[in-house]
């Protein structure tokens, strides 16, 4: 993870070749988010449905999102923080690439879907669904309206891909029990460093206290992510033995700025599966800090 941007593909970012896989994967990079930038630049709940439909239906290169983050000012010197960067896992979809010789959409099918039997799973590039899906809607102050359909090249690697929540728990199975990666890799994934300790953030993937206890009466770490479609928000965590694993979403993402928020709603739901499912008979209180659906960026579509 010691391999910068300009070994893979030089010349991608000018000024911050140096910058490593693992700054890039643990977003302490400082690398911008150019994706904002396709955004109204005003207060997002005065945006409209035809804002977004401006923004996220037409086909979005990789490369154009890395220009737009080229215009935006370093966030950081590399490794002296951490801030979430969409475009960070852009740059490391054009590396495996690069890598690879195959694109990001083969790559992800082939070394991931596959071998996890995720068969409804897959990384589009246009606004055709070929599969199921969550109907997008945003509540704004008019009230409940459909959204357009969102081109996932808006987001690429960092997170259009469409599936469904047993793909996501059948994902996490594989991915926590090894049949992805090896043991070790994934004990780095979900050891977070640095920076990166701040958010309790691996490489890719959040650390929370679940509500339940261990034998040692210590909390519970769940392991995960949550995602924010621009029409739906969703998440899910599992344990680390993938005993128990959840993934959930819910489409009417709200662009109002006063009332109920419903990422709390499902917060609650998943905390209470998981509390429903405690091994011992003590479960605890998560503790305060990141939640699992107030941060990260995506477009998991359950």
């Amino acid at each position: 993870m010691r391999t910068t941007i300009d070994q893979v593909t030089p010349g991608l970012y000018p000024g911050h070749g140096g910058v490593t896989v693992a700054q890039l994967m643990n977003h302490t990079s400082g690398m911008p988010d150019g994706i904002y930038s396709l955004l109204p630049d005003r207060e997002w709940y005065t945006w409209t449905v035809q804002d977004l439909e401006a923004a996220v239906v037409p086909y979005h290169p990789e490369q154009e999102l890395v220009e737009l983050s080229r215009r935006l000012p370093w966030e950081f010197e590399p490794g002296t923080g951490w801030s979430y960067s969409n475009v960070g896992y852009v740059g490391l979809s054009m590396m495996l690439e690069a890598a690879t010789g195959s694109r990001i959409q083969d790559v992800v099918r082939d070394r991931v879907f596959k071998p996890a039997k995720m068969q409804q799973s897959r990384l589009e590039e246009s606004t055709l669904v070929r599969g199921r899906y969550l109907l997008p809607y945003g509540k704004f102050q008019a009230g409940l309206a459909p959204l357009p359909l969102v081109n996932p090249s808006i987001f690429s690697g960092a997170g259009g891909v469409y599936a469904t929540a047993k793909d996501i728990t059948d994902f996490t199975g594989a991915l926590m029990t090894g049949r992805l990666l090896r043991k070790d890799l994934v004990d780095a994934m979900v050891t977070p460093v640095g920076a990166a300790q701040q958010a309790r953030y691996g490489y890719g993937l959040y650390l929370i206290n679940g509500p339940c206890r261990t034998a040692a009466g210590t909390p519970e770490v769940l392991i995960g992510h949550d995602g924010a479609g621009f029409g739906t928000r969703a998440v899910s965590f599992t344990t680390r033995d993938a005993s128990r694993r959840m993934a959930l979403a819910y489409t009417g993402r709200s662009y109002v700025e006063e009332g109920p928020d419903p990422d709390a709603a499902m917060n609650a739901a998943l905390i209470a599966g998981f509390r429903a499912t405690c091994p011992t008979s003590a479960p605890t209180t998560p503790a305060s800090g990141k939640g699992p659906a107030s941060g990260g960026a995506g477009s998991l579509r359950l």
